[in-house]
C-alpha cells in the first residue's frame, strides 16, 4: 500500500530469528490443577488482549466428550510473567470450557449443560454436578499438555513465536501480542495515555477492526520521543518491541515526563489541525482542476510520527505565536516537496524515509520558530482569510478557490527577488497554481524582471566592456577568486559554482533562451556548442564572443538575485 493507514501501522516484514534464547517447560497438569491456579488468580485466561469466550454450548460439550473418551487434546501454550503468573497464549477457549463446566455456568451467565453429544448421548442436558463421581474425576484429572515460555526467554523471539501460534479465526495484532508479553507499569501507562481527551479528538476512537490501534500509536510516539529518529533502526516492529522492553518497569519520574510531553504535543496539534491532524492534503492537478482537498479517511502514521515528535518539547507560547506559518509550511511540504511526499507514502518504515521526513520537517519548524528580525516568508493566516472573504478568485488561473486551505498567498514581486511580505505585495492563488508558477513569471511587478528576461535573450553582439581582444586570467565572485585561461572556462566554472550552491533550484536557468537556440538545457538538442556543467545533467551554450560570454555570465548571476557588478573579471 502507498500510505501508512490505520489498517497497517507496521508494514515491513517480520524480523529474522537470530541466535537468541527461548526457554520452555513442558508438563502435563491435570485440569483440576489448572482450575485451582485460575481460581487463585495465578492463571490468567481473559487478558484484555484476548478474544472474549466465543465457543457455544455445542462446541464446549464436544470438548468435554473428548475428555471423557480419552482423546488427546491440542497443546496449550502459556507465558510466565515477571510476577510468576501465567497467561494463556493459546488454549483460552478450551480451558474456559472446562472451567465453565465445572462451575456450572458460562462466562456470560448461561447454565452449562451438555448437549449434542454423539457418543455419550445419555448425558445430554446434564450438568457437571449431576455427573457421577467417576465421570467427574475423568474430567478433573484429565491431563493437558502445556508448554510454558519462561520469563527469562528472549522477548523478540518470544514475540515471534507468539505470532506464529496466533493463527486463529481472529488473530491477535502486533499490539495485542505486546500487551501480553510486556505487561507492567509501562503497558498500563500507554493505555492511560491512549484515552486522553486531546489525543482521542485528533486520532479518533479505535475502529472495532483495529483493536489497540490507539495504544500502538502512543507507543510509536514514545519510541521516537525516547530514542529519537536518529537512533531508529528498521524494522518498525522491533523498534517498538525494544521500546516496550526497555521501558517495561518505567519509573514514576519518567512516566511524568512522558505524560507532560504527550499532553503538550497533542494540545498543540489539536489547535493546529483539528480534524485534519495526521491526514494528507493534496493540491490540484492541473489548470482545469486546480482545487485541492484534505484526505477524509486515511490516517497517515508517518505524519503522526513527525508531528507528535516535533512538538513534544516545544514551548506552547512560541508555537502559538507562529501557528499560521507552521500550518502553512506543513501543508506546503505535503504538496510541494516530492522527496517528503515519497517518504510518507513509499517504504515508509525504511531508514532513509524515516530520517528524511523527520529532518525535512524539523528543519522547517526550527526555521519558523527561530524567525527574529529577518523578513518573514509566509503571509499571516489573517491576511489569507481577508483575501479569501473579499474575493476567492485565483489571481493566476482566474477560477474560484473552493476552500481556504487550498489557497496560498503569493508574493506579487517574488520573495527571492526581494519582494516584501506585506499586504501590498500579496495576491490569492490556488496552491497548485502558485506551485506551478515559474520563478520568472512576468506577472510580477519587479521593476527589473522583464528587462532581465529581455536582456538574456539578446546578448551575442554587445560590446560590453571591450573584452574581444583580451584573455581572462580569472574572476572574483562572492569574495572567492577563480583562475581561468579561456572565456568558456569562466562560463563553465561559474555555472558549476552556482549549481553546487543552488542544487535543485538551478533549474531556473532553463528560462534563459534566445530566438533561435537554447542557452541551457538537459540535452544537447537546440544548442550550437553545448558543454556539460560538472556533476550535473545540465548543458550550457558556450558559443559566444568574449563580450557575449561576460554579459551572459552577468545575466546568469542576476537570475539568482545577484547584481551584475558582483562578478569581477580579471584579464590582460
Amino acid at each position: 500500500m502507498n500510505n501508512e493507514s490505520e489498517d497497517n501501522l507496521e508494514e515491513e516484514s517480520e524480523p529474522a530469528i537470530e541466535a537468541r534464547k527461548i526457554y520452555t517447560e513442558k508438563s502435563d497438569p491435570e485440569v483440576e490443577s489448572l482450575y485451582g491456579k485460575y481460581k487463585r488468580g495465578k492463571l490468567i485466561l481473559q487478558s484484555d488482549f484476548q478474544r472474549h469466550f466465543v465457543w457455544d454450548a455445542k462446541k464446549s460439550s464436544r470438548l468435554i466428550e473428548s475428555a471423557l473418551l480419552d482423546i488427546p487434546l491440542p497443546v496449550i501454550y502459556l507465558s510466565e510473567e515477571e510476577d510468576g503468573k501465567e497467561i494463556v497464549i493459546d488454549g483460552q477457549q478450551r480451558l474456559t470450557s472446562f472451567f465453565s463446566f465445572m462451575d456450572g455456568v458460562f462466562p456470560g451467565g448461561q447454565t452449562f449443560r451438555l448437549n449434542n453429544l454423539k457418543v455419550f448421548q445419555d448425558l445430554n442436558k446434564t450438568a457437571y454436578k449431576e455427573l457421577n463421581e467417576t465421570l467427574q474425576d475423568k474430567i478433573r484429572y484429565c491431563k493437558l499438555r502445556t508448554i510454558t515460555f519462561n520469563k527469562d526467554s528472549n522477548h523478540d523471539l518470544k514475540f515471534e513465536i507468539f505470532e506464529r501460534l496466533n493463527s486463529g479465526a481472529v488473530s491477535l495484532n502486533q499490539q495485542e501480542l505486546r500487551n501480553c508479553i510486556y505487561r507492567g507499569p509501562y503497558n498500563e501507562l500507554l493505555k492511560t495515555l491512549s484515552s486522553y481527551e486531546d489525543f482521542v479528538s485528533i486520532v479518533g476512537h479505535e475502529p472495532p477492526r483495529d483493536r489497540m490501534r490507539n495504544i500502538e500509536l502512543v507507543l510509536r510516539f514514545a519510541a521516537f520521543y525516547h530514542a529519537t529518529y536518529l537512533q531508529y533502526k528498521p524494522p518498525m516492529l522491533r523498534f517498538l518491541n525494544n521500546e516496550m522492553e526497555e521501558c517495561r518497569d518505567i519509573t514514576e519520574k519518567k512516566s511524568a515526563e512522558l505524560l507532560n510531553a504527550f499532553k503538550n504535543t497533542t494540545a498543540i496539534i489539536r489547535t493546529l489541525f483539528g480534524q485534519h491532524a495526521f491526514k494528507r492534503y493534496y493540491s490540484g492537478t492541473s489548470t482545469n482542476k486546480p482545487n485541492g482537498y484534505w484526505e477524509s479517511q486515511r490516517f497517515n502514521a508517518s505524519l503522526f510520527d513527525i508531528l507528535m515528535f516535533s512538538f513534544a518539547k516545544e514551548d506552547k507560547g512560541k508555537i502559538y505565536q507562529n501557528l499560521d506559518s507552521i500550518r502553512e509550511a506543513f501543508i506546503c511540504l505535503m504538496t510541494e516537496d516530492p522527496e517528503f511526499i515519497d517518504s510518507i507514502e513509499r517504504g515508509t518504515s525504511g531508514l532513509k524515509a524515516v530520517k528524511q521526513r523527520f529532518q525535512k520537517w524539523t528543519t522547517i519548524l526550527e526555521n519558523i520558530i527561530g524567525i527574529g528580525q529577518k523578513e518573514p516568508r509566509c503571509f499571516s493566516f489573517k491576511l489569507k482569510e481577508e483575501l479569501f472573504k473579499s474575493d476567492p478568485t485565483c489571481a493566476i488561473c482566474g477560477q474560484r478557490i473552493q476552500e481556504i486551505d487550498d489557497s496560498a498567498v503569493d508574493h506579487i514581486e517574488q520573495y527571492w527577488l526581494g519582494g516584501k511580505t506585506i499586504p501590498q505585495n500579496a495576491r490569492l492563488t490556488h496552491r497548485y497554481c502558485n506551485t506551478s508558477r515559474s520563478k520568472y513569471d512576468i506577472a510580477t511587478k519587479s521593476k527589473n524582471l522583464s528587462a532581465l528576461l529581455k536582456k538574456s535573450s539578446e546578448k551575442t553582439t554587445s560590446n560590453g566592456d571591450g573584452y574581444s581582444k583580451r584573455k581572462p586570467t580569472g574572476f572574483i565572485f562572492e569574495s572567492e577568486k577563480f583562475s581561468v585561461t579561456q572565456w568558456n572556462e569562466m562560463l563553465l566554472t561559474l555555472c558549476s559554482y552556482l549549481y553546487d550552491k543552488y542544487g535543485k533550484d538551478f533549474h531556473v536557468v532553463l528560462d534563459m533562451r534566445g530566438t533561435k537556440r537554447k542557452y541551457f538545457s538537459t540535452s544537447k538538442t537546440g544548442m550550437v556548442n553545448p558543454m556539460q556543467i560538472n556533476n550535473s545533467n545540465y548543458f550550457v551554450e558556450t558559443k559566444w564572443s568574449a563580450d557575449g560570454t561576460v554579459n551572459f555570465c552577468r545575466d546568469i548571476i542576476e537570475m539568482f538575485g545577484y547584481d551584475r557588478t558582483e562578478l569581477v573579471i580579471e584579464c590582460f
